[in-house]
């Protein structure tokens, strides 16, 4: 597979800037987002039970 880049769109530094993303005020601790399973499982419109983030790290590790 040859892939050939015609335009790049970098995003704005101040995009970035005002997101806040890095304030501590901003943060959300990781329990209140959703798992990577239930992400995918969401976009692709499954209807199987997502992963669980658990059982996501360990089939993972197997391979790191």
């Amino acid at each position: 597979m040859v892939i050939k880049v015609e335009e790049v769109f970098l995003y704005c530094a101040k995009a970035f800037m005002r997101s806040r993303l890095w304030h501590e005020d901003s943060k959300i601790e990781r329990s209140e987002l959703p798992t990577m399973g239930q992400m995918l499982s969401d976009q692709s419109g499954s209807n199987e039970t997502p992963e669980t983030q658990e059982a996501m790290v360990k089939r993972y590790q197997k391979d790191l």
